[in-house]
């Protein structure tokens, strides 16, 4: 049952990036992916959920997760990706997130990271977050 938390977590997480109007401003339509088509247009969003710990009690179930968010933009210099990066993280920890058979207990911030691809063009961010759910 745990990769079906992650798969709930993960559609539930990228249906709120997808309906944030401040993301469809600075993204356009389209751009938010579990996996992206070759050759996407930049910029573009991918989420992913992987499985952290059991974070069970004797008592109740519980798992963690972290979530993985990479944000890739061309634009020049980096004030796209970084007003990116931070609409994505208002969205993520302030947006209800509705679970079918889940309660997210708790989504923070691990660490955000901001780079060049090698191409020297491109810039590349990694959000991580720390997510705790537990069964309804």
């Amino acid at each position: 049952m745990m990769s079906n938390a992650a798969w709930q977590l993960q559609t539930a997480l990228i249906t709120n990036l997808k309906a944030d109007a401040n993301l469809l401003i600075l993204l356009g339509s389209g751009a938010v992916f579990d996996e992206p088509a070759r050759q996407q247009a930049l910029p573009y969003i991918v989420l992913e959920v992987h499985r952290g710990a059991d974070w069970s009690t004797s008592t109740e179930g519980g798992s963690t997760f972290v979530v993985q968010v990479r944000i890739w933009s061309s634009y020049l210099g980096r004030k796209q990706i970084l007003e990116i990066a931070e609409a994505v993280e208002q969205v993520l920890v302030t947006t209800s997130v509705n679970l079918a058979d889940y309660h997210l207990i708790n989504l923070r911030v691990q660490n955000t990271e901001i780079g060049r691809e090698q191409d020297g063009r491109t810039y590349l961010s990694v959000l991580r977050f720390r997510a705790v759910t537990e069964p309804i």
